[in-house]
């Protein structure tokens, strides 16, 4: 069997990538600490994302970009 890894390139075996979505309290996060406890590398998009506005260019590039509404806090 031949997959294509994050790179693109052909390889008789890779490691999958797996995406996680749902609704509020669907269980996302349940399911991602399962699997990094059986030994998977867990990536928190939303995590991310957060630490990135912390950086005041990047919150500037967004306030130009679109606008304040963005990122009001609910």
């Amino acid at each position: 069997m031949v997959t294509v890894n994050c790179l693109g390139e052909f390889l008789m075996s890779c490691l999958p990538v797996i995406g996680l979505t749902g609704g509020i309290a669907s269980g996302k996060s349940l399911v991602a600490a399962l699997m990094e406890a059986g030994g998977a590398l867990v990536s928190d998009a939303d995590q991310l994302a957060h630490e990135a506005l912390e950086d005041p260019s990047i919150r500037e590039a967004i306030l130009e970009k679109w606008g304040p509404a963005v990122l009001a806090e609910s």
